[in-house]
């Protein structure tokens, strides 16, 4: 078989045809379809809770990105090829949660309450109740940054633990490449937006 060798010229013109998304476009979604980016990080954290909480290893970042835009079993998608390429809107047209986020955490996974838990101080009581070891936390929070309007780039990671003393939280991001060791990470409370709790059905 032969074997094409890639070069400057060959990639500039696949480059060409390319989409290209402006700057505001990429950080207005949080997840989309790639592994090892900051861009896929929903659909890795729903990725990450299916085989290392759950044991269902038949199942992928794709698996998550084409269900949640067309739709599996009762679930309803939402009809947009975009949330799977690009990954789902944080908030909606009047600043909540997107409510198709939940929904979809939800069609997979028990999760504990009733919805998402909201700011730094309730999001650390999720460590303080009597779940279960098959469980794990979904949390976005802010990243400090912002994008060409103003509006804050939030990001979807596991969490592991909550010190108190230096109100930060350690974890897990399955959307980093590397070792197991660099992919365990810390940011402030105050930068926690917000989290649920879920485990296995």
């Amino acid at each position: 078989m032969n074997k094409r060798k890639l070069t400057r010229e060959t990639l500039t013109e696949l480059a060409k045809r390319m989409p290209v998304l402006s700057e505001e476009v990429q950080h207005s979604y949080v997840g989309g379809y790639d592994y090892n980016s900051q861009s896929s990080c929903f659909f890795n954290c729903m990725e990450y809770l299916a085989k290392e909480i759950c044991g269902i290893q038949n199942v992928n970042c794709d698996t998550f990105g084409n269900a949640y835009w067309s739709g599996v079993d009762d679930y309803v998608g939402t009809g947009k090829r975009s949330d799977y390429l690009y990954g789902p809107k944080m908030f909606d047209e009047s600043g909540a949660v997107n409510p198709n986020l939940l929904n979809f955490v939800k069609h997979y996974y028990n999760i504990e309450g009733s919805g998402w838990i909201m700011g730094n101080n309730d999001i650390q009581t999720l460590f303080t109740s009597a779940s279960s070891d098959d469980t794990a936390i979904i949390a976005v929070f802010n990243t400090g940054m912002k994008d060409t309007k103003g509006n804050d780039i939030a990001h979807c990671v596991i969490l592991q633990s909550y010190d108190k003393a230096s109100d930060t939280y350690t974890y897990y991001d399955p959307s980093v490449s590397g070792t197991e060791e660099e992919k365990i990470r810390m940011v402030s409370g105050s930068l926690m937006m917000f989290a649920v709790r879920a485990g296995c059905k």
